[in-house]
């Protein structure tokens, strides 16, 4: 029974034994085994990667598709059949001969009409005919005593900034960029408003430059007759590149009705560190722009400066934007806020955006800095900012012994306890650059972001780059937190933060040549570099 057993045994491993030996066989034989490789391109492209030739079945195959002006790419075929939609396409070798083809089909043509009212000149794409999906940037320039109001399609504005990019689409089409004479302001102070009795239905008018200086000498007097009141713009006012002082704590309804402020700059403050067209808000500005601005102001002690507002105390800001220039330079041992739209936000902001170059530089000991706000601990939904935030070459002189923190982030560089943040990005370049003892904060959305703050559906592309000699402890933590999303994020349990459905997709650079200096016992090493 044993060597019937045995026998039976044997048989059994020496089929298994074969039937390894040839699959094993076979499938060396395969890899030796070469087949034809045929690719080509129809009319209207080019094709390259892996050439036609003869390959080992499983080798990496990769072809790319190149179109021609005039034609767009329609797929890989093989023989009649799609395979693959994506102009480069990766597959291994197939057991048998292959050939795949490019397909291209011709681009249609449509016409493209730029024009201006009076006012202004366009320029960049030139009317005429473009091949669907043509890049086509248009730019438009206001002739002295005018400003841009926007590119119209119609009667239907599609953008408001000057510079405009899009693709050319299927249909023709007719841009428009339209100008308003404006009053250029003379540094005056007019003795009333247009018209308006301040109440809802019938709000104070201003017409111009003037007049919008005119609430600004009531709200520095504190005359409280007009706290409370409304107010609307009924024309783009030009402030004529002089010098505005800001409209300080204004408790008001301010309706920019479409309209803009524009050229002005700010580089004196005087009784307060709010810099901006409104200094401190504790009402209401709604559909307001404020364009071509340059703010350079310098102060010893606390700065909040925007482009619109240096502090959003208690208001609500909505549907407003800045495109301009906004920059701080101090020696304080005290905060300095500093964004593209406002300094500081504890209020509510809402359809907003920023396109500005936002810097601060010198000593501080507490830098927050971003491309829409500086600091944020209200609510912002549905904004946006683009241009740089840089933190510029800082002096040990000033700072002394004393720790500098820097914040910097694209859409906010710091976020406090309870804030809210939805519906916003960034497409701003983060750059901090210094050789003084700090610890940085920087990331492509914000740079800080603390306890209970809740930031949903947000994303940045902006790249975010630091640089610094040495690094410093502060709280028990020490370094340089760099990310492509947010620099660092605090909060713990229950007072944790709660981030949702957010991302970024831009590039983290930081470095530092001497890791960590004076570290006590108890302190922790922090040097962060991350995607989020």
């Amino acid at each position: 029974m044993i060597n019937k057993k045995t026998g039976i045994f044997s048989a059994i491993l020496i089929a298994v034994l074969t039937l390894f030996v040839f699959v094993g066989c076979d499938k060396e034989n395969r890899q030796e085994t070469k087949y034809v490789f045929t690719v080509s391109a129809t009319e209207g492209g080019t094709v390259g990667g892996t050439e036609s030739g003869e390959y080992y079945v499983g080798t990496e195959i990769t072809v790319t598709a190149t179109s021609d002006v005039g034609y767009g790419f329609v797929g890989w075929y093989e023989g009649e059949t799609l395979i693959y939609k994506n102009t480069s396409y990766t597959f291994e070798m197939p057991e048998r001969d292959l050939t795949i083809s490019a397909v291209f089909e011709t681009l249609r043509k449509a016409e493209l009409i730029v024009n201006a009212t009076e006012g202004g000149t366009v320029g960049g794409t030139e009317s005429g005919e473009y091949y669907v999906g043509t890049d086509i940037t248009v730019t438009a320039t206001p002739d002295d005593g005018y400003v841009f109001s926007g590119w119209y399609k119609g009667d239907s504005p599609v953008s408001k900034k000057s510079s405009y990019t899009f693709k050319m689409s299927e249909n023709a089409l007719t841009l428009t960029a339209k100008f308003e004479n404006v009053d250029l302001w003379k540094g005056t102070t007019a003795p009333a408003f247009q018209g308006g009795s301040g109440t809802e239905n019938d709000p104070y008018r201003i017409k111009n430059g003037a007049q919008l200086a005119l609430l600004s000498k009531y709200c520095k007097e504190n005359n409280t007759v007009f706290n409370d009141k409304y107010y609307v713009v009924v024309k783009s006012i030009d402030l004529n590149g002089l010098e505005w002082e800001p409209i300080n704590k204004f408790y008001g309804s301010f309706d920019g009705n479409g309209y803009v402020v524009t050229n002005f700059i700010i580089k004196e403050i005087s009784q307060q560190t709010y810099a901006g067209l409104f200094g401190m808000n504790y009402g209401e500005i709604k559909n307001l722009g404020v364009t071509d601005f340059t703010i350079d102001v310098t102060s010893p002690s606390r700065m909040d400066v925007g482009g619109l507002c240096g502090h959003n105390v208690e208001g609500t800001v909505t549907d407003c934007y800045a495109i301009g220039t906004v920059k701080a330079t101090t020696t304080s041992k005290e905060n300095v806020y500093v964004g593209g739209l406002c300094g500081y936000n504890q209020g509510v902001m809402s359809g907003c955006h920023a396109v500005a170059d936002v810097t601060i530089q010198d000593d501080y000991v507490n830098a927050v800095i971003g491309g829409l706000c500086g600091a944020q601990s209200g609510v912002v939904k549905d904004c946006y900012a683009s241009g740089n935030v840089s933190v510029e070459e800082i002096s040990d002189s000033a700072a002394g012994n004393e720790i500098v923190l820097i914040y910097a982030g694209g859409l906010c560089g710091a976020t406090y306890r309870d804030c809210r943040i939805t519906d916003s990005y960034s497409s701003v370049t983060v750059k901090v650059n210094t050789s003084l003892t700090v610890t940085i904060y920087a990331g492509g959305l914000c740079g800080y972001v603390y306890q209970n703050c809740v930031i949903a559906d947000c994303y940045a592309v902006g790249n975010v780059s630091s640089t610094v000699d040495v690094v410093t402890e502060w709280n028990n933590m020490v370094g340089l937190s760099s990310g492509g999303l947010f620099g660092y994020v605090y909060g713990f349990g229950e007072k944790g933060c709660k981030i949702t459905d957010c991302f970024a997709t831009g590039n983290v650079h930081s470095i530092t040549t001497v890791t960590l200096i004076s570290v006590s016992s108890s302190c922790s090493i922090r040097l962060d570099v991350g995607g989020l």
